[in-house]
């Protein structure tokens, strides 16, 4: 943890909540005891306050926030779920080592795409592309929202990449952009500090958090290059939820589509139109 920094948000112009004091970290460590911790705290019902959309979490606050404060000249913001595989980092400037920008000015509008997947709770996390595409063939594990949101991490080249041998190194799969069909793909990736910012008006709940910043960077013309043999796992579990399923974040997804549709129009007018960016449901 030498390496680590916690940091806590809240917003200044409310005070601060105590419906949510029964969250508790578990006891152990162990898988079967988080998800059991895990499976109580999602049952804990927000308030009725029939203000509750105005206490929402900023997850882009913090994402704009945690990239804005790292000290690296690559930055991969996260979420805290995401496990990366092992050596990511090491192997990832490795590579950039040996990938060198032959045109330079294409290559400042470039990000490196770290595929993501979800794996059963009764497996171990994977910890190289081996055991992961083992867990895939025996349906141990998927793309990450394959059974509640089909096109959010569905990436070009999912198949090539579950077939290619990377060995124990992170290279180059393919390189394309963020168009049609894969207009509504939400990517995580290694970037720098130079990428549009995130909409921080758009709350997790709502969902759809990084999609306008993925339209303004395909509207940017940015590159996206799928890393072969790294990965995030989302931990723990597969999520089946739909959105029909979690009912609790229906105001919150219409707060979030009010804003969505004035952001939408401000990015628009700052580029020129590109209609294979559209952000039309597929």
């Amino acid at each position: 943890m030498s390496r680590v920094s916690l940091h806590l948000v809240f917003r200044k112009d409310l005070a601060l909540s105590f419906y949510l004091s029964k969250l508790m970290p578990p006891v152990r460590c162990d898988l079967q005891e988080i998800s059991i911790q895990q499976s109580a705290n999602m049952n804990i019902q927000p308030s009725n306050d029939s203000n509750i959309t105005n206490n929402w979490y900023p997850i882009n606050v913090c994402r704009n926030a945690a990239r804005q404060a790292a000290l690296t000249e690559y930055v991969l913001v996260c979420d805290v779920e995401l496990m990366p595989s092992q050596g990511l980092a090491s192997r990832f400037i490795d590579m950039t080592e040996s990938y060198k920008c032959l045109e330079p000015e294409t290559c400042q509008k470039r990000v490196f795409v770290v595929p993501v997947f979800e794996v059963e709770n009764t497996e171990e996390l994977p910890r190289n592309k081996q055991q992961l595409v083992q867990l895939m063939e025996q349906s141990k594990a998927v793309y990450f929202h394959q059974l509640s949101c089909v096109h959010c991490q569905k990436f070009p080249g999912l198949e090539q990449w579950k077939e290619s041998d990377s060995g124990d190194l992170i290279k180059p799969l393919i390189e394309t952009k963020r168009e049609v069909p894969y207009h509504r793909w939400e990517p995580i990736y290694i970037g720098t500090k130079q990428e549009p910012m995130y909409f921080e008006q758009l709350s997790w709940e709502g969902f759809q958090d990084k999609m306008l910043q993925m339209h303004e960077m395909c509207l940017a013309g940015y590159n996206l290059v799928v890393l072969d043999g790294a990965f995030l796992v989302h931990w723990p579990g597969i999520k089946k939820a739909k959105r029909k399923d979690e009912p609790w974040r229906l105001p919150y997804v219409k707060m979030n589509q009010r804003y969505y549709d004035t952001l939408l129009r401000n990015i628009t007018k700052r580029y020129h139109p590109n209609p294979q960016c559209s952000l039309k449901k597929p």
